[in-house]
């Protein structure tokens, strides 16, 4: 004879369970964990636009001076803080512009609106979001800025007037973001396209070319250094004459790093250290490296298939390959760092020479470089790092540079925290909290998961998700109160409850209950941590149908202080 064979150790409360949330056909899903531990989200910009200069201030980007459909005076800004854009104006619109921040200011300078060069800078002051204009002494482009302090320099360039020839100046403009107040220098030598950087007390200028002489170009070896400290100038020598150089700071060093010279492109780095006055030198393996990147106290060169590491702290060079090797295809890709990651994405392919939307996150603290995908295929992309945020701005659409973009990709450090607690009813509690200086953009999905292994992979099983439609602003909580149902697919046995959030599809997981979850053909329990749980073997003759236990108040079933154990015999 077969039927039930009830087994029931009653306490106080002798109310029946109540009935189990319905099994619902949620299948297993695939999980995509952020790329580099990066989220990967998109905006568009409030007008689309190419070649802008970009000054980062506080939690603000600022881009000004690109080429849009409305000219060239077009002013878009970031807030990290909010994730949100809004939009300016310039006093008056021109392109070529060099935008440089010091201390809660932003300054946009010189440019060229028609035939002559402009002498405006625009001022925009963050903390108060009021724009003001000051004036460079000579009307110029491609001049070199760096910024020591309070004091923002501009160094060199080039100026044109109408009926005369284009000529580099040595002019150098201070301005004082203390007082507003702006004062001249000179540089050693008039040229343009000078490397500029700060260590310490010290601007350096290094390199560049003066005005041709019978058509040749006169590239230069000379360095100007000066002291913000005493206000004076002193002069050093490269290696190799040459302009076009990459600048780079590293703790307590400054690389200048390859450029172009009268042989060609350079693999030329000349290194000077600020706390011993010492000048070295290095030569890179080859004279087509990508971008660099600074991250800590390393320099990192990209060689497609190699990165070349600098180490200040040591002085020393050391190679690593990229695994894989995913900048190989990248031709003048566009660069930013986030966090530990440097993130290297559009421009050119190298073969073929057409826009690419391939990128490559490059996690310095692994060597693992990562492949993903730009939202759209584009070059002469303006890139910038605000708080923990990088992003690609904008740019040129189609190989011929037939017009300008609005698209910017944004990576996000995917840096949360919070908790997920056991089931209370048909829903489980969770919160989430963004770690990280930057807002995480809406929309954002939270997901609960069961785990046989804690381990977040492809063997967990969806038990239900929210979705947050609202940006969640650094180091902020939302409360979440996730719906569950459990899956047909989900087998008899016990779990662990994970939580995992991120944009769709870069879910990372950033809670864990390790408490057991039980399944069991009638439904779930749990074991409560206040209750001693003891799983007692009971011998049941022809049971056909799994057993199931509630112990506690914490169980899924309400608060009911009872052990039940059912069967079939």
């Amino acid at each position: 004879m077969r039927g039930p064979i009830p087994m029931a150790f009653h306490r106080t409360d002798h109310r029946r369970l109540p009935r189990v949330p319905a099994f619902e056909n949620l299948e297993p899903r695939t999980l995509f964990a952020a790329i580099g531990n990066v989220f990967h989200t998109t905006a568009t910009l409030p007008e689309a636009t190419e070649g802008a200069a970009v000054a980062v201030v506080g939690n603000e980007a600022i881009f000004a001076g690109g080429s849009t459909t409305s000219g060239y005076a077009q002013v878009n800004i970031y807030n990290a803080a909010t994730a949100q854009w809004s939009a300016a104006r310039l006093s008056r619109a021109r392109p070529d512009i060099t935008a440089l921040a010091v201390d809660d200011e932003a300054l946009f300078a010189g440019g060229q609106p028609g035939i002559d060069t402009s002498s405006i800078v625009d001022i925009y002051n963050a903390s108060t979001g009021a724009w003001s204009a000051g004036n460079l002494s000579v009307g110029r482009i491609d001049m070199a800025a760096t910024t020591v302090g309070n004091l923002a320099i501009f160094a060199g360039g080039e100026t044109a007037a109408t009926n005369l020839a284009s000529t580099v100046t040595n002019a150098v403009d201070f301005y004082d973001a203390i007082d507003g107040k702006w004062f001249t220098g000179s540089l050693s030598q008039a040229r343009s396209g000078i490397a500029a950087a700060s260590v310490g007390d010290l601007a350096l200028f290094a390199g560049g070319q003066g005005d041709e002489k019978d058509g040749v170009t006169q590239y230069s070896s000379v360095v100007d250094i000066y002291n913000t400290k005493t206000g004076r100038w002193s002069t050093a020598t490269l290696s190799q004459a040459r302009t076009g150089i990459d600048a780079l700071t590293v703790g307590n060093t400054v690389l200048f790093a390859g450029g172009s010279a009268a042989t060609g492109l350079s693999t030329a780095v000349d290194i000077y250290n600020s706390t011993t006055g010492h000048w070295s030198t290095a030569t890179l393996p080859s004279a087509q490296a990508l971008q660099p990147a600074v991250v800590g106290d390393r320099a990192f060169f990209f060689f497609g298939s190699t990165v070349e590491i600098y180490d200040s702290t040591t002085g020393k060079w050391s190679s690593e390959p990229l695994s894989p090797s995913e900048s190989a295809a990248l031709a003048n890709p566009s660069e930013s760092a986030v966090d530990s990651d440097i993130v290297l994405g559009g421009g050119a392919t190298q073969n073929a020479s057409i826009d690419t939307n391939a990128a490559c996150i490059y996690d310095t603290s692994n060597g693992r470089a990562y492949t993903t995908t730009l939202s759209q295929a584009r070059s002469a992309i303006t890139a910038a790092t605000v708080d923990s945020t990088a992003l690609f701005a904008g740019g040129v659409v189609g190989d011929s540079g037939s017009g300008d973009s609005s698209a910017v990709d944004l990576f996000t450090p995917a840096d949360l925290a919070g908790t997920v607690s056991l089931p209370r009813g048909s829903s489980v509690p969770v919160s989430l909290t963004n770690n990280s200086t930057s807002a995480l953009p809406a929309p954002d999905s939270v997901a609960v998961y069961a785990s046989a292994t804690g381990v977040f992979d492809d063997t967990a099983v969806l038990l239900g998700s929210s979705r947050v439609n609202t940006t969640l602003p650094p180091g902020a909580t939302e409360q979440l109160s996730i719906p569950i149902a459990i899956p047909r697919s989900l087998h008899a046995g016990s779990y662990h409850l994970l939580a995992a959030a991120g944009p769709p599809g870069q879910l990372v997981e950033f809670a864990a209950q390790r408490r057991l979850l039980v399944v069991g053909a009638g439904g779930v329990v749990n074991a409560a941590p206040s209750h001693a749980a003891v799983f007692v073997p009971v011998i049941l003759p022809r049971l056909s149908a799994f057993s199931t236990m509630a112990i506690g108040s914490d169980s899924l079933f309400g608060d009911a202080s009872r052990v039940e154990i059912s069967g079939e015999a």
